[in-house]
């Protein structure tokens, strides 16, 4: 029982920081655009 919770709890986590991730170099590169755009 607490073994299934945990391990949901563990693919919940490593969903949040993959998003995490691809949102900042999303940010990171959408960001970059503007400034070379703005130059």
């Amino acid at each position: 029982m607490y073994q299934e919770i945990i391990m949901s709890l563990l693919f919940l986590l490593s969903v949040g920081y993959i998003f995490m991730l691809g949102g900042i170099v999303f940010g990171v590169e959408f960001l970059l655009k503007i400034i070379h755009s703005s130059l």
